[in-house]
Protein backbone atom coordinates (compact mmCIF):
# COMPACT_ATOMS: atom_id res chain seq x y z
CA UNK A 1 0.00 0.00 0.00
CA UNK A 2 1.08 3.53 -0.55
CA UNK A 3 1.54 6.28 1.99
CA UNK A 4 -1.52 7.96 3.46
CA UNK A 5 -1.87 11.39 5.01
CA UNK A 6 -3.88 12.24 8.12
CA UNK A 7 -3.60 15.63 9.81
CA UNK A 8 -0.54 16.47 7.68
CA UNK A 9 1.28 13.35 8.97
CA UNK A 10 2.32 10.84 6.35
CA UNK A 11 2.59 7.14 7.13
CA UNK A 12 2.66 3.80 5.34
CA UNK A 13 0.96 0.58 6.30
CA UNK A 14 0.47 -2.98 5.11
CA UNK A 15 -2.65 -5.09 5.05
CA UNK A 16 -3.52 -7.82 7.51
CA UNK A 17 -2.53 -10.68 5.20
CA UNK A 18 0.89 -9.10 4.53
CA UNK A 19 1.39 -8.49 8.25
CA UNK A 20 0.63 -12.15 8.97
CA UNK A 21 3.06 -13.22 6.25
CA UNK A 22 5.80 -10.97 7.68
CA UNK A 23 5.30 -12.14 11.26
CA UNK A 24 5.28 -15.77 10.15
CA UNK A 25 8.53 -15.30 8.25
CA UNK A 26 10.33 -13.54 11.11
CA UNK A 27 10.04 -16.45 13.52
CA UNK A 28 10.59 -14.22 16.57
CA UNK A 29 8.76 -15.38 19.72
CA UNK A 30 6.85 -12.08 20.04
CA UNK A 31 5.73 -12.26 16.40
CA UNK A 32 4.60 -15.87 16.89
CA UNK A 33 2.52 -14.72 19.86
CA UNK A 34 1.04 -11.87 17.79
CA UNK A 35 0.04 -14.37 15.11
CA UNK A 36 -2.54 -15.99 17.41
CA UNK A 37 -4.48 -12.72 17.51
CA UNK A 38 -3.91 -11.77 13.88
CA UNK A 39 -5.12 -15.12 12.58
CA UNK A 40 -8.29 -14.80 14.66
CA UNK A 41 -8.87 -11.34 13.16
CA UNK A 42 -8.45 -12.78 9.68
CA UNK A 43 -11.18 -15.35 10.36
CA UNK A 44 -13.76 -12.64 11.16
Amino acid sequence: MGPEEIDASSFSYIGLEDLIRNKTASGRPKDQEDLRFLLRALEK
